[in-house]
């Protein structure tokens, strides 16, 4: 869940970009309504912004995702999605901390809405394990815990999952960026390794997307003590990526 607001600034002499600038508000712990909107910032890592900046004519549904590997591959959700008219500049922010999430997916496939039925904070070394369970018709997560290996989020499902029903994974800042098809008796690991990514795709927030399909992709690296970067699409549909927040 997401606040907006739109600020149109005017220089003088000529008109600036109209920007937008959104919070990615950090997850609901309520097990039951996981889009809860907290405004407060909570306690954790320093908040990341991305400003996109779409400089290539048309407008462009500007897509950020994350991937576990060096290069895009498999299926992964759409982190953030929104269209953004040609001249405007969109600053996404949000806190680079990590969840747990499941949700019935049914079969896990490209365009598959992906909407976190539950989202559980995690902590790496302390709360990075918990337990999937489907009883009386209804799937929770429970027994959250440490993991045996501290840099790593684990979920266990247990021998009650049904086949081709739902979908685990990791989130960040309470939206999902790496799932994958639950089965029972499965013990899923996730390596959080923040590779984040920005392309042009015709999705909404949470879809799931086939990576081998993307046309134009870049990846942003936020160096250390760098907590925001400029990603600009172009004419000719290629990407500027800058250190900072640039105009």
């Amino acid at each position: 869940m997401q606040r907006r607001q739109l600020v149109a600034a005017a220089g003088e002499g000529m008109a600036m970009p109209s920007v937008i600038n959104l919070n990615f508000v950090n997850r609901s712990s309520d097990a039951g309504n996981s889009h809860i909107v907290i405004f407060q910032q909570q306690p954790g890592p320093p908040a990341h912004t991305l400003r996109f900046h779409n400089n290539s004519g048309t407008t462009q549904t500007f897509v950020c995702f994350q991937t576990s590997g060096s290069k895009p591959a498999g299926l992964a959700p759409a982190w953030f999605a929104m269209p953004v008219a040609t001249g405007v500049e969109v600053n996404f922010t949000w806190q680079p901390s990590y969840d747990l999430v499941w949700m019935e997916t049914g079969q896990l496939a490209e365009g598959v809405q992906f909407t976190a039925s539950q989202v559980v904070p995690a902590t790496l070394g302390t709360e990075n394990k918990i337990e999937l369970t489907y009883s009386e018709g209804a799937f929770a997560f429970n027994a959250q815990g440490p993991a045996q290996m501290t840099n790593q989020l684990q979920i266990l499902c247990d021998g009650t999952i049904p086949p081709n029903t739902v979908s685990v994974g990791i989130g960040m800042a309470g939206s999902p960026i790496e799932v994958m098809q639950a089965a029972s008796n499965m013990n899923f690991v996730f390596t959080p390794l923040a590779n984040y990514w920005v392309t042009l795709a015709d999705v909404t927030q949470g879809e799931i997307m086939d990576l081998s399909r993307l046309t134009s992709s870049a990846r942003v690296v936020f160096p250390p003590n760098v907590t925001a970067m400029t990603a600009t699409i172009n004419v000719d549909q290629s990407w500027t990526i800058q250190q900072g927040l640039v105009v």
